[in-house]
């Protein structure tokens, strides 16, 4: 948690992938979506051979139960 905002990173040491080419599944366009569905932002850096961290972003506030 950081302020108002949840920052959730996950990150795995697996094979990696080529970012500059597209994917063949719909995987990393629904991670995107999702994040923006909580008003958030999400990332991803992957590098085959080096692993893929994903970090997600979003506001607390959207699940206030005020």
């Amino acid at each position: 948690q950081n302020g108002e905002t949840v920052v959730l990173k996950i990150h795995d040491n697996g094979v990696g992938f080529d970012m500059n080419k597209p994917g063949q599944g719909n995987g990393l366009q629904n991670l995107h979506r999702r994040g923006k569905d909580l008003g958030g932002e999400t990332q991803v850096f992957s590098q085959k051979g080096q692993g893929t961290t994903i970090i997600l972003e979003f506001p607390i506030a959207r699940f206030s139960l005020d």
